[in-house]
């Protein structure tokens, strides 16, 4: 596929800013290591309540097999999963650091965030921006529309009998 024969190729036609791109890639970026990490810490207590109590037996999503011993207090660590490294980051039981892993992926989205907002505003590429208003004001160029063109011409008055439509005018403008 050349861009000579017609057919436009996606890398030859670019409209998106360098910094658009890199801050959406590292977007993606920081919420799959958020997502990993926090595969990681759902591992280490496998269970999800709607209340406070965490009651056995009361749990609304359970993503562990392991049984629960009666008659005893238990701990959360009795149900650890430990899932792959490939899923979960850093997997195998690491809950402290997959924390790490989850905390600095979400300070580094954040400001992932903060630097695109910043760029936007700055490269004047928002809608309430007031430089880009001011550009694209000056940058339009709307094509007149006939029925426009044909307004702006002086008219013939309908008391004398002559038509008002662009049809019957000359070049000069002038009634026939």
């Amino acid at each position: 596929m050349a861009v000579g024969d017609g057919s436009l190729s996606l890398l030859a036609v670019s409209t998106f800013p360098d910094w658009l791109r890199a801050t959406h890639l590292l977007n993606v970026l920081f919420l799959t290591l958020l997502a990993r990490s926090g595969l990681e810490i759902l591992s280490s207590f496998p269970k999800l309540y709607w209340d406070d109590h965490c009651a056995h037996g009361t749990e609304v999503l359970k993503l562990t097999r392991k049984p629960v011993p009666t008659g005893r207090l238990t701990i959360g660590l009795e149900e650890e999963e430990s899932w792959s490294p490939l899923l979960a980051l850093p997997g195998r039981r690491n809950l402290g650091l997959g924390r790490h892993w989850h905390f600095a992926a979400v300070i580094a989205w954040i400001a992932t965030g903060a630097v695109y907002v910043v760029l936007l505003f700055a490269a004047g590429e928002c809608a309430g921006s007031s430089r880009r208003r001011g550009r694209s004001s000056r940058t339009r160029s709307t094509p007149r529309s006939p029925t426009s063109a044909s307004t702006s011409q002086p008219r013939v008055s309908r008391t004398t009998g002559s038509s008002n439509s662009s049809t019957s005018r000359s070049s000069s403008g002038s009634p026939r």
